[in-house]
């Protein structure tokens, strides 16, 4: 039960995080004023911030120390 919650968690993450990029990536339209589009922009940012923090929540110690060495 633990690990499918882990996985369940890992899933949301990997959603809200694609969400998030594509917003970060988008470029504003004639609907959107430059408030919005810097509004829309950091709250984006702080979500991929918080799903990588999310994500490295759910992994175990040997596989957080994996993923730290692989990024040095």
């Amino acid at each position: 039960m633990k690990t499918t919650i882990k996985y369940i968690i890992r899933a949301i993450c990997a959603l809200v995080g694609m969400v998030a990029f594509v917003l970060l990536m988008g470029e504003p339209t004639e609907e959107i004023t430059l408030a919005n589009f810097i509004v829309i922009k950091a709250v984006s940012l702080l979500a991929l911030w918080g799903v990588f923090n999310g994500y490295m929540c759910t992994l175990t110690k040997a596989e957080r120390e994996e993923v730290e060495d692989e990024r040095v």
